[in-house]
């Protein structure tokens, strides 16, 4: 798939997970991946200023909860998605960064 393509299709399924919030709360953002997109995950996120500097899992530990891996946070928490905290904030937040940079990105094409 075309990668201006692609980014086109993860845009839109990032806006409608923003909107209608995660079908799965125990799952990440990469729950809306599917096989043409998930290559422009990682290439997007690191780029993020919070960025964890672990691929698979971009959102950052919260100080003080769960080790000192966001893996850890990930598989420790059930809080992925709660605004009340600030790994799930984050979570949020590199969700909001993600469609302003594919938006940014597809605007120079």
């Amino acid at each position: 798939m075309h990668k201006q393509r692609a980014l086109t299709q993860l845009l839109w399924q990032l806006k409608e997970l923003q909107e209608a919030g995660p079908k799965d709360p125990t799952l990440g953002i990469c729950q809306v991946s599917t096989y043409e997109t998930r290559p422009y995950f990682r290439e997007i996120w690191e780029n993020w200023p919070k960025y964890s500097g672990m691929g698979l899992f971009p959102v950052p530990e919260y100080e003080g909860q769960y080790g000192k891996e966001a893996e850890d946070s990930f598989y420790k928490t059930h809080l992925l998605w709660d605004k009340d905290t600030e790994y799930g904030r984050n979570r949020w937040e590199l969700l909001e960064w993600m469609i302003k940079e594919i938006q940014i990105q597809l605007s120079k094409t």
